[in-house]
């Protein structure tokens, strides 16, 4: 249990923190009612205590003590090979996006704040990047950038093109 109780704390010191620690997760998630002891969840039930869970950071919640969902969120990598389309919606620090074909990819919801988009076809995709862009196209697809990103690093060999919103 990681309720931060150190060996060197004297007993009310370990009441409170465990005190402390309890409150918190009371106050977590038990949204259907309460669990019983022995008897796992299931159906919806399971779904919904396994996303709590990957919700809940450890520590101070930064880097290694982040929630799993914060975790992946970090960094975010899609790729779309053929024809397929995909829409998204979320935040991440940094999107790394490739088309290859004639997939969209609609992510101007996603707010990030760098994007890496490579395309080499006829795909296109709108994204969200905040702070740096670096978008290369081969071929006839789009991007279509929101966020205003202060850097814009771009190459193009063909007819597409890279439009700010």
């Amino acid at each position: 249990m990681d309720c931060g109780i150190e060996g060197a704390d004297d007993e009310d010191e370990q009441l409170s923190k465990l005190d402390n620690y309890l409150c918190e997760l009371k106050e977590l998630q038990i949204r259907d009612g309460l669990h019983i002891f022995g008897k796992s969840p299931v159906d919806r039930q399971l779904i919904d205590l396994l996303v709590a869970l990957v919700r809940i950071p450890r520590g101070d919640g930064k880097e290694g003590d982040a929630s799993l969902i914060r975790a992946l969120a970090n960094d975010l990598e899609l790729d779309i090979m053929g024809s397929g389309d995909m829409s998204v919606t979320g935040s991440c620090d940094t999107l790394d996006l490739d088309i290859m074909g004639s997939g969209n990819l609609e992510a101007k919801n996603v707010k990030c704040d760098n994007a890496k988009v490579a395309i080499m076809g006829s795909g296109d995709a709108e994204i969200h990047a905040s702070k740096s862009l670096t978008a290369t196209i081969m071929g006839s697809g789009d991007i279509t950038v929101y966020g205003n990103p202060a850097k814009i690093k771009s190459r193009v060999a063909g007819s597409g093109d890279i439009r700010e919103k």
